[in-house]
């Protein structure tokens, strides 16, 4: 009997700091073993098995308490998890939409420019150039006044036929003009110039004419197809 009391005592020892983090009852299982010594056999035993009872009960409350903890563990990991799949969506989404207003925003335009050539009538042949993000797409050959023309005020002389003035112009969309192709230029600027735009060749230009008809079909189908809105006069 004297040996089942020590044992009980040593488990008793070895539990109850264990346990006295999760439950109260370790410090009433030191109690119990410290009279267990001064108690009659039977009462000994009694309170042994009270011991063993308590021992029991507060390492299953332990085991509750981790398997409470791992539980919890593994709902903030997946929240976390969740967090982490959202964010990065999020990233993924905004850099789509980053990436897609950059295409949208690929600045065309077409560039008017003087060369160093002339028609046969000797008029001054001018360079129409189809620009996106600084690389040339296509080229067509215009001309841009008449050579009796080329000197005269550009930008405060309506009706004299000079070359378009050096700017910024919006450019319209092509549209049947009786038998011409006709595109709106309307300056960015300030000018007394006004009815100007691109069409086919004819006497009296003043505006941006094309010379050969199927240059112009390529030219309104490039705008139409490059959603074009802008024309610059470099020169």
């Amino acid at each position: 009997m004297k040996n089942n009391l020590v044992t009980a005592w040593t488990l008793l020892a070895l539990a109850a700091p264990v346990a006295a983090g999760s439950s109260g009852l370790a410090a009433s299982a030191v109690l119990a073993g410290s009279s267990l010594l001064a108690a009659s056999p039977g009462q000994a035993a009694e309170r042994g098995r009270a011991v063993e009872a308590g021992i029991a009960l507060s390492t299953d409350q332990i085991r509750q308490v981790g398997r409470v903890n791992q539980a919890s563990r593994a709902r903030r990991g997946s929240w976390v998890s969740h967090q982490a799949s959202q964010a990065f969506q999020v990233r993924h989404e905004k850099q789509a939409s980053h990436e897609t207003q950059l295409s949208q925003a690929a600045e065309t335009r077409l560039l008017l420019r003087r060369t160093s050539d002339n028609n046969a009538n000797g008029d001054p042949l001018w360079s129409l150039q189809l620009q996106q993000n600084g690389q040339s797409l296509q080229r067509w050959q215009a001309v841009a006044s008449a050579k009796r023309h080329q000197q005269l005020d550009r930008r405060w002389s309506p009706g004299n036929g000079s070359p378009l003035p050096k700017g910024n112009y919006r450019l319209g969309a092509p549209e049947p003009w009786g038998h011409d192709v006709w595109m709106q230029l309307d300056p960015l600027f300030q000018t007394s110039r006004s009815g100007l735009g691109i069409h086919n060749c004819y006497p009296g230009v003043g505006c941006i004419c094309i010379p050969n008809r199927d240059d112009l079909t390529s030219l309104a189908d490039a705008v139409r197809r490059y959603n074009v809105k802008q024309l610059i006069v470099v020169d």
